[in-house]
């Protein structure tokens, strides 16, 4: 049985806080219940110190929405493909303003589904060149 339904109240197994000297700290806590014969006789906990990892993933995640603000907001499109059916994954902002046509539309669509065979055809040409060299190379369009 697990021990939040015992004690009535959720226990988070994570928690922050602030230590005697003002350091901010995060431990993890790893709770097994000790049975005699069947009977509960008490809980056992023990507290890891995952401050580092916490404090990696701040940065981490500062990081990432860092360059996803820089990703939307450049006047640039950038686009991300699949490698092996060339459907959209994701685009910026400039992509929906430059061509008209709102994320949910283009995602999970190819080239084929806005473009003429023609211009589809040479554009597919292209990511496929370039993932076969694997270099990037702008398409002047």
């Amino acid at each position: 049985m697990p021990l939040k339904i015992l004690i009535g109240k959720p226990i988070p197994s994570e928690w922050e806080y602030v230590n005697k000297r003002g350091e901010r700290k995060f431990v993890k806590a790893n709770y097994s219940l000790m049975r005699t014969d069947g009977k509960i006789d008490g809980i056992a906990l023990v507290l890891e110190d995952i401050t580092d990892l916490k404090l990696r993933e701040m940065v981490l995640r500062e990081n990432e929405q860092f360059l996803e603000n820089i990703i939307e907001n450049i006047p640039d499109m950038i686009f991300v493909k699949s490698a092996d059916e060339l459907k959209f994954e994701r685009v910026n902002r400039a992509v929906e303003f430059i061509w008209g046509y709102e994320r949910d539309e283009l995602i999970g669509k190819t080239d084929y589904d806005f473009f003429t065979r023609e211009e589809a055809d040479f554009y597919t040409q292209n990511d496929r060149e370039v993932l076969h060299k694997k270099e990037l190379h702008d398409i002047i369009e």
